[in-house]
């Protein structure tokens, strides 16, 4: 046989292999990026750990956490290709998956990773305010997140389900640090502030004030987790803060790990797979992390897990 043709028999077997997999190619390093949230958020904590996970036990791949503002910013970054992960809350994965606002267009390929851990919202006011429910909130001045935030639309979903019109309140947009101070200060007369139980804000804000929770009736917890299934009812509990004495109702979400179809389903089930097995390194990291596992991995997503991930959770037995 001709050498010319020997070369081209043996190239084309050596790519049928590696197609079929019995052949793995040689990659040289890979960089991928995993998007937080501000450098003092909990997210970019968790990213950071996540990054480390890649480059320990994930051969072939670096992994930088990257700094933003959060969810919003990242589902875009995510859609042009400039991060590979991001964390989103899971109203604002909905919300890009469907092209919703404060998106233009859907984006298909965007798939859920695994549930990070809870982000309750926490409904603050004075402890002599004479706010004792939702419904007491009309007319007042409520401080939440920027315009266009998850915080901010969620602020605006639970007064809708207790009855109020969001239109006959006064919204105030605030960064966590400045919706507590502005509470401790008179200037709102609540706080609404969607954020891990091991915020440095509210903390301060508990330690420092009189003020307490305003909790979340059952019919309203029932009635906005019907219409909003990643909205799930949940507590902070008592002893979180020192003023918590009793368990507070409350909305909660999961922080959500997303990516895209572009990432591999080998790569995605490897980072699904030492993020649970090498979860220890990540609760040094956050204590929050203690809430992640494998059965809630994958639960109340409002987007399609990426394949990868699928794999894992059917692996471990919590995923049909």
């Amino acid at each position: 046989m001709p050498k010319k043709k020997t070369i081209l028999m043996l190239a084309t077997l050596l790519c049928g292999a590696i197609a079929l997999g019995s052949v793995q190619p040689v990659f040289a390093d890979k960089n991928l990026v995993i998007a937080g949230s501000s450098v003092k958020g909990t997210w970019y904590r968790f990213a950071g750990g996540v990054a480390s996970l890649v480059d320990k036990y994930i051969p072939g791949y670096k992994a930088t956490a990257q700094p933003s503002p959060g969810s919003v910013k990242n589902a875009r970054d995510l859609k042009t290709g400039e991060i590979d992960l991001g964390m989103l809350l899971p109203s604002a994965a909905f919300q890009a998956y469907n092209g919703e606002k404060p998106f233009k267009s859907p984006l298909k390929n965007l798939r859920a990773v695994y549930n990070t851990y809870s982000f309750p919202m926490h409904i603050i006011v004075k402890q002599d305010s004479k706010i004792k429910s939702l419904a007491d909130m009309k007319g007042k001045t409520i401080g939440t997140g920027p315009p266009g935030s998850v915080s901010m639309l969620i602020s605006r979903v639970i007064l809708k389900m207790a009855g109020v019109n969001p239109n006959e309140v006064k919204f105030r947009s605030l960064s966590p640090g400045e919706n507590t101070s502005a509470l401790a200060d008179g200037n709102i007369d609540v706080s609404f502030v969607l954020t891990g139980t091991a915020s440095a804000a509210i903390s301060q804000l508990m330690t420092m004030h009189e003020v307490r929770y305003v909790p979340m009736s059952a019919a309203v917890l029932k009635k906005t987790n019907a219409k909003y299934p990643y909205m799930v009812p949940g507590v902070i509990k008592a002893g979180t803060y020192e003023r918590v004495k009793t368990d507070v109702p409350c909305i909660t979400m999961w922080g959500l790990m997303c990516t895209t179809t572009k990432m591999s389903n080998d790569l995605i089930y490897q980072i699904t797979k030492v993020t649970f097995e090498h979860k220890p390194e990540l609760v040094k990291i956050l204590k929050l992390v203690k809430e992640m596992t494998p059965a809630n991995g994958g639960n109340n997503v409002p987007i399609p897990l990426h394949p990868g991930a699928e794999k894992y959770y059917k692996e471990k037995g919590v995923l049909k």
